[in-house]
């Protein structure tokens, strides 16, 4: 904390001696010089702790860091993975059964997911009071909507 206060110290007291410096020298033909040497000691002044930098140093003060964290990445990805997951197939299944709704049909939907990345429905197990008009219609939906094939699409009747 100590090296950003002086850091920053450093730097308003140039910024302040380049402005009255310009400011004694306005209208004189040595303006242009006293800003080209204020601008010049100004950046001079922000770069030199970039120059003092140790690289190595940098490297393990960051290892440190994150041995002090002991934060594991793998497991957050694998977290993102599973709630992608559970939201594909829960948006799925809740579509599926929403458009059972609207043909008139009561369903419940049990979507299987691929194994990719990115999840897509494989899969679909739907059970409730089925007629065989509002089926054709469920799967052609299934079919062109949700790219679920009719040959993994199943149903089974209840009631």
């Amino acid at each position: 904390m100590e090296a950003i206060r002086s850091y920053l110290t450093a730097v308003v007291a140039v910024s302040m001696i380049a402005v009255l410096a310009s400011a004694l020298s306005h209208g004189s033909r040595m303006e242009r010089v006293v800003r080209f040497a204020a601008g010049l000691l100004a950046l001079l002044v922000c770069v030199t702790p970039l120059l003092r930098l140790d690289a190595r140093t940098l490297t393990d003060v960051l290892e440190q860091a994150e041995r002090a964290l002991d934060y594991d990445a793998s497991g957050t990805d694998r977290t993102r993975q599973d709630m992608l997951r559970d939201l594909v197939r829960e948006n799925t299944e809740r579509t599926i059964e929403k458009q059972a709704e609207a043909l008139g049909m009561l369903v419940r939907a049990d979507v299987t997911l691929t194994e990719e990345e990115y999840p897509q429905p494989w899969s679909a197990t739907l059970t409730g009071t089925l007629d065989p008009e509002q089926v054709r219609a469920l799967s052609e939906f299934l079919s062109q909507s949700l790219g679920i094939p009719t040959e993994r699409q199943t149903w089974k009747t209840y009631g």
